[in-house]
């Protein structure tokens, strides 16, 4: 198979949809959730060394979690992504952003939410924390630009192998998925299959674990927080990446994709994600399909 690059090659417009699914266990703490965000994407214009996007949040929504303290940090996190509904940006073919072209509007959304949080700070001091952390970040145009780079959005659409030649492997710099450790990991990215001129997409699929052993270092910057519950001295990680890509080739655009990491220490020491991001139409396809499917069942349950 002849070798690609994957790049946004024409302008488009398309509405996707991201379901999270968690499950963590954490010693003496064990959580499933289930999230959803919808976002509307345009490619405005693309020039040789840039690409103009616009990104809006549509939905932020908890669907399901057996935790409280989850139900407390959703309400607290869809009051400050109301600051990142709404970008005009400048990124690259490989997805880094470049620029906030509408910076200010997203400083003018910060001022306001600021205000609202301002007046129940008092009774609650994490909100306080929230407040100058999020005063600090907007006040340095880097640091935002940061976040959203690490943002759910561009961290699942250009994860990792846009605008590189592939098949390809390498080895890059991360963290475990706690996100308590630097791990080096290393990375292999194939195309799976030919294609006649009739089906013009492209079905990629990501591998990724660490380059090397996980030495006692990482165990103990890993998962020191357990240290006191849990001999740590004795944990064999199991850590990796996998993932499967369906993209047109024509124009650089996402059709859908499922993404895994898994950091599994021990039975009672684990973290578990699963991305799923669809357009508009493979959603709308699969809400029909479960449809059928429970109108069928109806069927036989009253035959």
């Amino acid at each position: 198979m002849k070798s690609k690059v994957l790049k946004i090659c024409r302008p488009f417009s398309e509405q996707y949809t991201m379901y999270i699914d968690t499950d963590l266990y954490g010693v003496n703490v064990k959580m499933e959730s289930k999230t959803k965000l919808r976002w509307d994407f345009t490619v405005i214009s693309i020039s040789e060394e840039e690409i103009e996007v616009r990104l809006l949040l549509l939905d932020h929504i908890l669907l399901y979690t057996d935790n409280p303290i989850v139900k407390e940090t959703a309400t607290m996190t869809q009051v400050f992504s109301r600051m990142y509904n709404e970008l005009h940006l400048i990124i690259d073919q490989s997805g880094t952003i470049r620029k906030i072209l509408n910076l200010h509007v997203v400083r003018d959304k910060w001022k306001d939410v600021k205000k609202e949080m301002l007046a129940i700070a008092e009774r609650t001091p994490d909100i306080k924390n929230a407040i100058q952390l999020h005063d600090s970040i907007f006040n340095d145009e880097s640091r935002l630009i940061q976040g959203i780079q690490y943002g759910e959005f561009f961290m699942i659409y250009f994860n990792k192998f846009f605008n590189k030649n592939l098949p390809k492997a390498e080895v890059l710099t991360g963290t475990n998925w706690f996100n308590t450790a630097n791990v080096t990991w290393r990375y292999t990215y194939e195309i799976t299959r030919d294609y006649s001129n009739s089906d013009k997409n492209i079905i990629l699929e990501m591998k990724g674990f660490p380059s090397g052993v996980l030495g006692a270092g990482f165990y103990q910057r890993a998962y020191f927080q357990f240290s006191q519950m849990k001999d740590i001295g004795k944990l064999t990680t199991e850590l990796n990446e996998s993932a499967k890509y369906e993209i047109e080739e024509e124009t650089g655009r996402l059709i859908q994709a499922r993404i895994y990491r898994n950091e599994i220490a021990d039975s009672d020491l684990y973290m578990k994600l699963t991305y799923t991001l669809m357009c508009e139409q493979i959603l709308k396809d699969k809400l029909q399909k479960e449809q059928e499917l429970d109108a069928h069942q109806t069927e036989l349950t009253i035959e």
